[in-house]
């Protein structure tokens, strides 16, 4: 690898580093609300069903523990951008509590360990002149 590269790579993996831990905790309270959004109109079916009673989060948190990324790969393209391809993983100290009301029961579920793993694509178009140097950034989750 020449100098310039290996600075240039290196310079990209710090940025990136900085840029997950700073991220981390906004993420994880937008995640926590998608699930909470997602969940409780599902949890609403099932009141009245089998004797339940109420379905609802104690507590729900992913923890502080941020991601990691293991290798990232720049793809060339012919067109203006930037393509990064990283294998994430996160391994978190979760705080998932669910309390079901079943009869006069009051059953609490507790999420103990939780871990994912992704191979991510982050695509940065087109390129600028300006800073942040670029106009979009789309992410998906090629696994």
């Amino acid at each position: 690898i020449e100098p310039k590269v290996a600075e240039s790579q290196q310079f990209v993996g710090i940025i990136l580093s900085m840029a997950n831990f700073a991220l981390s905790f906004r993420v994880s309270q937008a995640i926590c609300g998608i699930v909470r959004n997602m969940a409780e109109p599902l949890f609403a079916e099932y009141i009245g069903k089998f004797k339940i009673k109420s379905v609802e989060f104690k507590s729900l948190s992913l923890g502080n523990t941020p991601t990691s990324i293991h290798g990232i790969k720049l793809l060339e393209t012919k067109e203006n951008e930037l393509v990064f391809e990283a294998a994430v993983r996160w391994a978190g100290n979760p705080n998932i509590t669910l309390v079901l009301k079943l009869f006069s029961l009051r059953i609490t579920l507790l999420l103990v360990d939780i871990q994912i793993f992704a191979a991510s694509r982050m695509v940065l178009k087109p390129l600028v002149p300006a800073f942040p140097c670029f106009v979009s950034i789309v992410v998906s989750l090629e696994k």
